[in-house]
């Protein structure tokens, strides 16, 4: 969808809202990433069954660091773990 007038050019934009031609070009900044998201299916059912909470602890660690170990492995950066999921990146 292109919200500015038919007759404006990418110049007449830029003058338009005051903002440098060096910070409207990334592409000599740009790099490619892959953002990936790990979850467990169905763990909230599956731990509900788990009385114990040291062995609901275990169950949850075995995974995040499972999953952490193996994409290091291939040069990803572990961003944050939630709960029973994992953020991670590869560069």
């Amino acid at each position: 969808m292109n919200l500015a007038p038919e007759d404006s050019s990418r110049e007449d934009l830029q003058t338009q809202f005051d903002i440098p031609p060096e910070e409207i070009s990334f592409i000599e900044r740009s790099e490619s990433y892959c953002i990936c998201f790990i979850d467990m299916v169905n763990s909230t059912n599956i731990t509900a069954q788990i009385y114990d909470r040291k062995k609901v602890r275990t169950y949850y660690a075995i995974f995040l660091n499972a999953i952490a170990t193996l994409v290091k492995g291939f040069d990803a950066t572990v961003v944050k773990n939630i709960g029973d999921a994992l953020i991670f990146y590869f560069r």
